[in-house]
């Protein structure tokens, strides 16, 4: 292959337009060899005349389109998961999940939990919290869903429902896990009243803003035995449409 040719290949690669499906060819020249002059198809390579001189090429490679409407849209979604997972520390996904499974870290069991909530219609993918009831591998019963606008983020009173929970009653404090469905975020608040209160006010400055819509579940941290819910436990709700 002479100079002039590679560099003609080598440009021909470069301005391929990503947005639109282009047939790209590859050619060289043969001087001499053991397919000096050979014509037709050789597994992926074609011979043939051409200005006098045998050439041979590569089979035509069509490439697609990178940048589709679905793949948008999964890339953004990927982004918004990615986005709602960040604050979550080590701490709390040892919260979460007290025991670790083999082959997954924490947080990407989050991530793909977190994941199976999303609503997908037309043309946007989204995480809808409001789908969650529970996640991780807490106490059997763990949470049951619940939602609060936020009016003032420095004194936010949230009640909640432990009834279900299996815990050891004036010795848990309760955990609560909070997802803000306007900005897309999860957190985790170890707060220092007991499971049984039943209620407790937070500030929760750092994450939400007067207006913002929350869904909300009580839990208590687990020691021991796992939640007989299996481990991982990940619950969406039916809707009645679906």
């Amino acid at each position: 292959m002479s100079k002039n040719s590679r560099c003609n290949s080598s440009k021909k690669e470069n301005n391929i337009n990503v947005n639109k499906p282009k047939t790209v060819i590859i050619m060289a020249i043969v001087n001499k060899g053991i397919l000096d002059g050979f014509s037709g198809a050789v597994g992926t390579v074609v011979g043939s005349k051409w200005n006098g001189r045998y050439v041979m090429r590569s089979r035509a490679i069509e490439v697609k389109n990178a940048n589709t409407e679905e793949q948008v849209k999964q890339r953004n979604f990927f982004k918004e998961l990615g986005k709602a997972t960040r604050g979550i520390s080590k701490e709390m996904l040892r919260a979460l999940y007290p025991t670790e499974v083999t082959g997954l870290s924490r947080r990407n069991l989050l991530s793909r939990q977190i994941a199976a909530c999303a609503t997908d219609e037309g043309d946007a993918k989204t995480l809808d919290f409001s789908r969650i009831t529970s996640l991780g591998n807490g106490p059997v019963g763990a949470g049951s869903l619940q939602s609060a606008t936020i009016t003032d983020a420095t004194a936010v009173t949230l009640p909640w429902d432990v009834s279900e929970i299996e815990y050891d009653a004036g010795n848990s404090n309760a955990i609560i896990v909070l997802f803000n469905q306007t900005h897309k975020a999860v957190t985790l608040v170890n707060t220092n009243v007991l499971a049984e209160a039943g209620t407790a006010t937070l500030n929760l400055k750092d994450f939400a803003q007067a207006g913002d819509q929350l869904y909300y579940y009580a839990t208590v941290a687990t020691k021991g035995k796992v939640s007989a819910r299996g481990f991982g436990s990940f619950v969406i709700k039916t809707r009645a449409e679906k």
